[in-house]
Parts: structure tokens; C-alpha cells; sequence
């Protein structure tokens, strides 16, 4: 399980690249990796917790859920902007929640 500070690492890192993510944006297999870092960080994290962290649990599925939206559609060739908005607020829900943890 990775501790709170390197989720919160992939978490910013996710971040960066919804940052610079555009419908036309070309892709690139180093940012499609961050994405699956920041995927693999919240789900490992999801594991076994006290019911006191079910926010944060949902919080971080909603963020995987919605990278690997982005990650679908930009392998398709469909991405919008409402997809890669989604997912801007799914990062920044989770970076909130885990500065509150």
C-alpha cells in the first residue's frame, strides 16, 4: 500500500498531465503511464480501512474511474473537453481529500 505522500505525489502528477490534456492533445506513452500510476496509487490505497476514511475510499474511486475514462477515450481518439474537465475535478476532490486524512 503506498503511503499518503506518494499517493499524493501520483495524484499531482495525474494532475499535471490533465493540466496540459487538450481533445487534440497527441498521445504519449509516458503520460498514459502517469495516469496508470495515479490509477494504481488510489486503488492499492483502497484496501481494507476504518469506516471513518469511506470518503476518501469513494473519492478515490471516483478519480480512478475517471482517469481511466480518460485514458479510453484518449486511446479512441474521442476525448472532450467535459471528460478531461471530469476528471480535473476527480484529482482535485481526491488531493483534498487526502490533505484532510
Amino acid at each position: 500500500m503506498p503511503s499518503i505522500a506518494d499517493e499524493r505525489k501520483a495524484a499531482e502528477d495525474a494532475k499535471a498531465v490533465l493540466s496540459s490534456l487538450k481533445p487534440s492533445t497527441p498521445r504519449f506513452k509516458a503520460q498514459i503511464n502517469i495516469l496508470r500510476v495515479a490509477c494504481l496509487a488510489a486503488t492499492n490505497a483502497t484496501s481494507p480501512q476504518l469506516l471513518s476514511q469511506m470518503a476518501l475510499v469513494h473519492t478515490r474511486d471516483a478519480a480512478v474511474n475517471a482517469l481511466k475514462e480518460v485514458s479510453h477515450e484518449w486511446s479512441k481518439g474521442t476525448l472532450t473537453k467535459e471528460v478531461i474537465f471530469g476528471a480535473k475535478d476527480a484529482v482535485e476532490a481526491w488531493l483534498k481529500a487526502l490533505a484532510e486524512a
